[in-house]
C-alpha cells in the first residue's frame, strides 16, 4: 500500500528521495562511537533524537521533527531548516520498534536493515540495531560505521 501519513482523512504519501547524498542522519541521544564515525563523513549531519518510532517517522515525514522543537538546539533547528533528513541509525531497538520502522521504511522506499546490512531482523537475547536510509550509498555509509 505504501507509507503515507493521514490527517483530517487527507492522505500524503511518504517516499525518501534517493537522489540525495547531503543531509542529516538522525541518531540516538546516547554516545556511540558510531555516531563520531559518521559525522566524519563529509556532507552528513548527525542530529540526536530520542525514539526509534519517531525517528523513522521524521525520515518519512521530515515536517515531524519541528514537534520536537523544545528539545532541539538553534543549531540543530537551523540544520533541519537547510538539509534534508536522510535517514537514521539505531544501535538497539526493541523488536517492536525494529519491526515498525522495517515496514514503514521499506514501504516508503528506503533500504532498511540491522545494523550489520543483513535485511533481516536478527533473533537473540536483547534488542535489534536498524538503520534506514534514504539509498544505499548512505546505507553502506552507516553500515560501515557500525562495524568499525
Amino acid at each position: 500500500m505504501g507509507a503515507f501519513s493521514e490527517i483530517d482523512g487527507i492522505r500524503t504519501p511518504l517516499e525518501v528521495d534517493p537522489s540525495l547524498n547531503e543531509g542529516i542522519i538522525l541518531v540516538s541521544e546516547n554516545d556511540h562511537e558510531h555516531i563520531d564515525r559518521i559525522a566524519r563523513v563529509k556532507g552528513l549531519e548527525v542530529i540526536r533524537l530520542g525514539g526509534l518510532a519517531f525517528k523513522i517517522l521524521c525520515v518519512l515525514d521530515p515536517e515531524l521533527v519541528h514537534t520536537y522543537g523544545p528539545r532541539l538546539t538553534k543549531e540543530q533547528k537551523a540544520m533541519l531548516r537547510d538539509l534534508p533528513i536522510l535517514g537514521l541509525a539505531s544501535p538497539s531497538a526493541g523488536l517492536h520498534d525494529y519491526a515498525a520502522a522495517t515496514v514503514a521504511g521499506k514501504e516508503a522506499g528506503a533500504v532498511v536493515s540491522a545494523v550489520d546490512g543483513n535485511p533481516n531482523v536478527k533473533t537473540g537475547p536483547g534488542e535489534h540495531g536498524i538503520l534506514v536510509a534514504n539509498n544505499t550509498r548512505n546505507h553502506g555509509i552507516m553500515v560501515d560505521a557500525m562495524q568499525k
